[in-house]
């Protein structure tokens, strides 16, 4: 994400001085070009506090008309300190961010595909309109004489300019990687974990001699030894393993096993699985499940925004393991827990499905059931 105000104060201030005045009749010429100035210098301090609500922008695009010529607008979304969207898609309020009310961001992929100087001028444009007439009076003659001589002569190009840019936004611009890097930015502000971290510094819980004696005995031994995890004090991840189905106990030797092999693939991962994971800008997201609270919702997100479900994924575990692991609700935070979920989903993703549809549904068939006495009720009355 690039900073409008950065945008802004990294620009050339000349060239966007001689977008906005060129071509301006002679009597409105040099009022308009000491408000640009006086404006750039007052953005120039700007101060933006980092709790402040952060708007993005990710459309521009014409919204009405005025004395028979289009007005265009910026469009934009908002999202709290915390990164999650709080409004949908609506026109830029510049007013908060002269104010220093609110953070104002670009995506890096719209800047690829729009000139930045282009866009600085439409956005001083806008601010203008908004800006109060009393601001204080700057001026550069040195500044203004290196071109004032070329812009009044020319033709204005801002109709132009803004015609450029809607046809950047609107058909040339991918929107799926806005969409995706719109969530990365969102992600990035909740608890990000890398698997060396989990890894690095873990402990097996239980003596691995008796793991491995233990994967050799019965099933009926094994199934007893899950459930004491399961039932024990204990808060181990072969516990927390253990404790995912409390229906039909899984077997901690599978987690042993599945944990096993990740860390021995981790020690082996090559510099080509990074690339590719780089490249596709692939993350895991651990998302709250608001039906089975337990069993968050695990998927696999590449730059296209495009979701792979992690139970039903076959990614390559070198790959996988190149992947930070992103969590949007804080109390999956937990190393361990985070190794007996993943280890979970990889062992069992059938059983994985069907207990989230089976409590998906049992709260559909709460919410019926309250509906429908709360329909009878006022049947009665």
């Amino acid at each position: 994400m690039k900073k409008v105000l950065n945008i802004l104060k990294e620009c050339d201030i000349r060239n966007i001085l001689f977008y906005l005045t060129e071509g301006l009749p002679e009597k409105k010429y040099e009022k308009m070009l000491v408000r640009y100035y006086s404006l750039y210098c007052m953005l120039s301090e700007l101060w933006i506090p980092y709790s402040m609500r952060e708007t993005i922008i990710i459309g521009f695009r014409q919204s009405g008309r005025e004395c028979g010529n289009p007005v265009y607008s910026f469009f934009g979304i908002s999202t709290n300190s915390s990164g999650t969207r709080t409004s949908p898609e609506e026109p830029v309020e510049w007013e908060a961010f002269l104010k220093g009310e609110a953070e104002f961001l670009v995506p890096a992929c719209v800047m690829e595909v729009i000139d930045g100087e282009q866009m600085a001028a439409e956005i001083f444009l806008q601010m203008e309109k908004v800006c109060p007439k009393d601001i204080s009076v700057k001026k550069n003659e040195k500044l203004f004489d290196s071109f004032r001589k070329y812009s009044q002569c020319g033709k204005n190009r801002l109709s132009a300019i803004a015609k450029v840019m809607e046809k950047a936004f609107c058909y040339e611009l991918d929107r799926r990687l806005v969409r995706n890097e719109i969530w990365e930015y969102m992600e990035n502000k909740c608890i990000v974990v890398k698997w060396g971290d989990i890894l690095e510094n873990w402990e097996e819980p239980v003596p691995e001699r008796i793991m491995e004696q233990l994967k050799k005995s019965n099933l009926l031994v094994r199934q007893s030894f899950s459930r004491q995890m399961a039932s024990g004090s204990n808060d181990n991840v072969y516990s927390k393993f253990a404790r995912l189905d409390p229906e039909n106990t899984p077997d901690v030797c599978r987690c042993y096993s599945a944990i096993k092999d990740i860390r021995s693939r981790y020690r082996e991962i090559g510099l080509s699985d990074y690339q590719y994971v780089t490249e596709e800008h692939m993350r895991i997201i651990i998302e709250h499940n608001p039906s089975a609270a337990d069993l968050p919702i695990i998927y696999i997100r590449d730059k296209f925004g495009e979701k792979t479900e992690f139970s039903g994924s076959e990614p390559e575990l070198s790959r996988l393991l190149c992947m930070d692991i992103c969590m949007t609700d804080e109390k999956y935070k937990n190393p361990d827990r985070i190794l007996a979920l993943i280890a979970f989903y990889r062992e069992y993703p059938i059983r994985v499905k069907r207990i989230q549809q089976e409590a998906l549904l049992l709260k559909f068939t709460r919410i019926l059931y309250i509906c429908g006495h709360s329909f009878g009720d006022h049947a009665e009355e």
